[in-house]
Parts: structure tokens; C-alpha cells; sequence
């Protein structure tokens, strides 16, 4: 496997989560599982669902840059557009200041497999030989990521969600719960793929596909 990152840094290095919210609770569990030391989290919201588990609430998102410079972050926001807006300021400033967390339950090929920083991969995962991940990216619970798969920046490839070989994901898509994609079709940037659709055609940029086969959506 070759990260986007030069080092992983783990329990040496604080880890801050970019969000507090629902899926920062998933970010946070696989963070703990892999070993990193969590200083805390960003989040506008005061009483975001991290603080009620008692991690420590360090600002608004807007505050990274008042961290400590030894600190790390992570993207722990589910909406592609909200995640993106919070941590392209923080990838501006070099990209060797966002982690990479994959639990430990994941499964990653240790063949030409590219996860560039902001990856985050949940419990159950799969990614397959010669795999691309852009940064940011979201690889959710139990995902599977066939060979030759190229995933674009800020996409979130959603739980169960099963991508066969070559498949070409956009920037910033959204793959559903338990959809499916056949090899080698092409999800365009910012599309939608429906919970438990089979995409057995290209899907167009900004398109809303759902159904099976999956058909345009309104």
C-alpha cells in the first residue's frame, strides 16, 4: 500500500477530528481501534454528538489553525460538500498535515493501492489491488473496492456499497447504501447513486440514479 502521506504518525501524534457529528462517532471509534491519540474536535455546533461522549470540543472547524502544529487532522463530516469546504483550507497549507485512519478491520491490498490524505476507511472495508482513493474520501462500513477502482477527492462510498473492477468514481459522488456498480462503468463528479442501486450504465455528472438497473431519478 503507498498513502499520500510520508508517515503514520498513530499514538505519537494528536489526532483532531474535523467534525463532531453522527459519522464523527464512526471516525472516532476506528481512530481509537488504529491507535491514534485524540486531542479533540472541530465543529460550530457546542453541543455536537462528540462532546456527549466526553472528547473534547477545541473550537469551530474554522479554528485548525489554532492547533498546535504537531496536530493532525481528520475529515469527520458524512455531506461531501460540508466536508470539502472544512478541509481543502487545511490541504492549501500541505497536505502532510491531514491523517489517514483505516480500522483495523479494514482489508487493504498491499498492491499499488493510493490513498492520498483526508481517506478515511471504516470497519469491514475492502480495497482491492491497484486502487485509487482521493483525498477526503469516505470508504464506509463493510464497501468493497475492486482492482483498478478509481475513487475522486470528497467521494463517499456509502456502507455495503460494492464497486466492481475498473470503475471510475468522480469527484465528490455519492454512492448509497448497498448500491452496486458494475465494472468498469463511470460515476461522473457530484453525482447520486440511490440506496441499493445497480448501476449497470455510465452515470452522467450531477445525475440522481436509483432503482434496478438504475435509471435517472427526479
Amino acid at each position: 500500500m503507498h498513502t499520500g502521506l510520508s508517515v503514520h504518525p498513530g499514538a505519537s501524534v494528536p489526532l483532531v477530528l474535523a467534525g463532531g457529528g453522527g459519522h464523527a462517532k464512526v471516525v472516532l471509534d476506528a481512530a481509537r481501534a488504529s491507535g491514534w491519540r485524540i486531542a479533540g474536535f472541530l465543529d460550530d455546533a457546542p453541543e455536537a454528538a462528540l462532546a456527549s461522549l466526553g472528547v473534547e470540543r477545541l473550537g469551530s472547524i474554522t479554528d485548525w489553525s489554532r492547533c498546535e502544529t504537531a496536530c493532525r487532522f481528520i475529515p469527520a463530516i458524512g455531506d461531501n460538500a460540508a466536508r470539502r469546504a472544512c478541509i481543502e483550507p487545511i490541504l492549501r497549507h500541505g497536505g502532510d498535515r491531514l491523517a489517514l485512519v483505516v480500522h483495523p478491520t479494514a482489508v487493504i491490498s498491499r498492491l499499488h493501492v493510493l490513498l492520498e490524505p483526508g481517506v478515511f476507511i471504516s470497519a469491514g472495508a475492502i480495497v482491492n489491488p491497484c486502487a485509487r482513493i482521493g483525498a477526503g474520501a469516505i470508504i464506509n462500513s463493510g464497501a468493497i473496492v475492486e482492482h483498478d477502482v478509481e475513487i475522486g477527492a470528497w467521494s463517499h462510498v456509502g456502507p455495503g456499497a460494492a464497486l466492481g473492477g475498473a470503475v471510475v468514481v468522480g469527484e465528490a459522488a455519492l454512492l448509497g447504501l448497498g448500491s452496486r456498480v458494475l465494472p468498469g462503468r463511470r460515476i461522473g463528479a457530484g453525482a447520486v447513486v440511490g440506496a441499493g442501486a445497480v448501476v449497470a450504465r455510465d452515470v452522467a455528472p450531477g445525475a440522481r440514479v436509483r432503482g434496478v438497473p438504475a435509471a435517472a431519478s427526479p
